[in-house]
């Protein structure tokens, strides 16, 4: 997502930004903000990805690389884009640059990251890289980034992605199963889910495509191939988020924000180790399986990971949301450092879409209020711009979006196959 008042911010998912709760754009576009929201390939890598966001942002057609897709073997130019923000990049009367915050949740934090590299320094660095002036976005040189939000993201990689590649056959079978049945119906799949893979030869079943060549089709892509790293499986493990933070920095002149979810409690297993297990009264039972392998296991093994890497939202570990690894991090108190990690308050008894809108307990457009706030503070131009105080900025939700004890007592319910009784509820204001 894109937005702030002066500066454009933007937010960009499968336009899940809000879940039940409501159109977290719409609510902020109200309440004055700039705000912009884009898609981009799910299953792709991040170097796929951040050309993708170019494009949409820009406009024109996504340029993925003359060496890059040559290396990995798929198209080399994706679909063409109407611009989100034509402006983006150019120059003011007063000398100014017309300059975005991007905000990314999960592997969208990744992504935004890679984009503002790409951006500054063109792709100096990276495993395959791109002739200059091939394409506007590898000759580098564009201060266009006003600010990075990671929200949830696996800024150093999640084990579940690691645990992903040792299942490797069955990830891939489900992920051709996945994508086949939302291809089968043809193009108005697309208004549910698009997994824009149009540059692997992915697309929606063609007229007079029979199930049996649509299959093979994609089983025929080298995106299945176990070993591959340009997909996101690669880029979201530990390993892929390790090679990719080489040459992806923190920036000197971009200010970072993240934000850390976690929805598990502490506990010891038979063994008497320590581990993590999901908290049964927040975290979304479909996540149950995940949270538990996340925490429950020092995995995979050979990563040699403290158990500092156990907490988690039931995708991602909530150590690896903090930063980069590499870069400062500072805990945030009301002072925005720029070229530094500026770590929010963590998210407690939040799960991984939680801190989208798909929660009962949290209004998280008050996040996201707070957010386009501290963004709208910060300074574009000078001196005033390395550390900025805003006191007014807070990092927390104000209350439950519905009757939190109602929700606990149907998903204790669920799990133990009978109606809760005796339990003293309370419903604490928003202004408390």
């Amino acid at each position: 997502m894109v937005s702030a008042v002066g500066v454009a911010m933007i937010f960009f998912g499968f336009k899940y930004w809000g879940g039940i709760q409501g159109d977290v754009q719409e609510k902020l576009v109200d309440q004055g903000y700039t705000v912009l929201t884009a898609s981009i390939g799910s299953f792709s890598s991040n170097w796929d990805r951040a050309c993708e966001l170019y494009a949409q942002i820009k406009g024109g057609q996504v340029d993925y690389g003359a060496k890059h897709s040559e290396t990995h073997g798929h198209s080399r130019f994706g679909r063409n884009y109407s611009a989100l923000y034509p402006e983006w990049g150019e120059a003011n009367a007063d000398g100014s640059v017309n300059k975005i915050h991007l905000v990314g949740h999960s592997m969208g934090g990744q992504t935004v990251r890679m984009l503002a590299q790409m951006l500054e320094k063109g792709a100096t660095g990276a495993p395959t890289e791109e002739d200059a002036i091939s394409h506007p976005l590898f000759e580098g040189g564009k201060s266009w980034v006003h600010s990075v939000t990671t929200i949830a993201s696996p800024n150093q990689g999640t084990t579940l992605a690691d645990g992903f590649s040792v299942i490797g056959d069955g990830v891939k079978n489900a992920l051709v199963t996945m994508l086949s049945v939302i291809g089968i119906a043809g193009d108005t799949t697309k208004a549910v889910f698009d997994a824009q893979l149009d540059h692997w030869n992915i697309y929606a079943r063609a007229t007079d495509e029979s199930i049996k060549e649509y299959y093979d089709r994609i089983l025929s892509s080298r995106l299945f191939d176990p070993s591959f790293k340009d997909t996101c499986l690669w880029s979201l493990s530990v390993a892929g988020a390790k090679e990719e933070s080489v040459w992806v920095e923190t920036l000197s002149d971009i200010y970072y924000f993240s934000y850390a979810t976690v929805g598990t409690f502490a506990a010891v297993n038979w063994k008497f180790k320590k581990i993590q297990l999901p908290n049964p009264l927040t975290m979304n039972p479909a996540f149950d399986v995940l949270s538990v392998f996340l925490g429950s296991r020092y995995a995979p093994d050979k990563l040699n990971l403290t158990t500092d890497w156990q907490p988690n939202d039931g995708v991602v570990n909530t150590m690896s949301m903090s930063h980069d690894g590499l870069g400062e991090l500072m805990p945030y108190s009301g002072l925005s450092e720029i070229g530094k990690w500026n770590q929010m308050e963590v998210l407690t008894g939040f799960d991984h879409m939680d801190v989208t809108g798909f929660s009962l307990f949290s209004k998280i457009i008050d996040i996201y209020s707070s957010l386009a706030q501290l963004l709208a503070s910060l300074p574009v131009n000078g001196e005033a711009r390395s550390s900025v105080y805003n006191k007014e900025v807070h990092t927390t939700v104000t209350g439950p979006y519905m009757n939190g004890v109602e929700v606990w007592k149907k998903r204790l319910q669920k799990r133990i196959g009978h109606p809760v009784r005796g339990i003293c509820s309370a419903v604490v204001p928003a202004s408390a």
